[in-house]
């Protein structure tokens, strides 16, 4: 990587006669390894927001929906429904989650998979890619308490004090305030950032406020780090917070 780099830089300042003072790039691992490098050659480097149209470059867009549909393809949902039976088969990867309007259904379709495959019943659904899944009266409860606690456990909040809102309403964070993040605390700024957002996927209360400290994960400042650890602090508050889902007749789909 540092190869290739080294022969673009060179490109660039042989045809435009230009210095390279500026890169945007996302924060793939890759780009993870050259930050210190640009630091280290003056080349200031702006890390953009995952899915923020205002920030990314049409390439980049592009480039990530190439990403999410390969991503996609990994993950597929199918269904049957014949003679008064309807089953939903979720595939992602190796891991399956089949839901039947009977039980007979179901044992009918593991039956047929075990056939075909090395298949082993886990029986009821209880987790799935970090998300806990519990049965209540109803319908079923989503949570990430698990992942919540060890993100706090990993930022040294286990036992921080908790707040009752992500985000002051009196505060608006802004990119020239506070001072900057050393390399080490601005790598850790991006990795807790990034597991909140995976987070938002059982907890939209916290959305707004994580979409809010993305904003600055290209130079993190201090008052950015405090406004990740008031969200840290809320998620102390109520870490079994999740999304119900309750039983319905109605086909109609509520989204927010």
């Amino acid at each position: 990587m540092f190869q290739k780099f080294h022969e673009f830089q060179s490109l660039v300042e042989r045809m435009f006669n230009r210095k390279i003072i500026a890169v945007q790039t996302d924060w793939g691992g890759e780009y993870q390894k050259l930050h210190s490098f640009f630091v280290k050659c003056g080349i200031s480097h702006h890390v953009s927001c995952p899915h923020a149209h205002q920030q990314n470059g049409s390439a980049e867009r592009k480039h990530r929906h190439i990403v999410e549909v390969g991503l996609s393809l990994l993950a597929s949902l199918f269904f049957y429904n014949k003679g008064g039976v309807t089953v939903f088969v979720l595939i992602y990867v190796d891991d399956i989650i089949v839901a039947s309007s009977t039980q007979r259904g179901t044992e009918a379709l593991l039956q047929n998979l075990k056939e075909a495959f090395a298949l082993k019943d886990l029986g009821d659904l209880h987790y799935f890619l970090g998300i806990e899944v519990s049965k209540v009266r109803d319908g079923i409860l989503l949570t990430q308490e698990k992942y919540a606690s060890d993100i706090l456990r990993r930022v040294g909040m286990t036992d921080c004090k908790p707040v009752a809102a992500p985000l002051s309403v009196s505060e608006k964070l802004s990119a020239h305030e506070g001072s900057p993040l050393g390399p080490d605390d601005a790598t850790n700024y991006r990795s807790v950032v990034g597991a909140l957002q995976y987070l938002t996927l059982t907890r939209p209360d916290i959305s707004f406020a994580v979409n809010k400290v993305c904003q600055f994960l290209h130079a993190p400042m201090t008052v950015h780090w405090t406004a990740v650890k008031r969200i840290l602090r809320y998620i102390k508050l109520m870490v079994k917070l999740g999304l119900r889902i309750s039983r319905s007749s109605s086909l109609l789909i509520s989204a927010f």
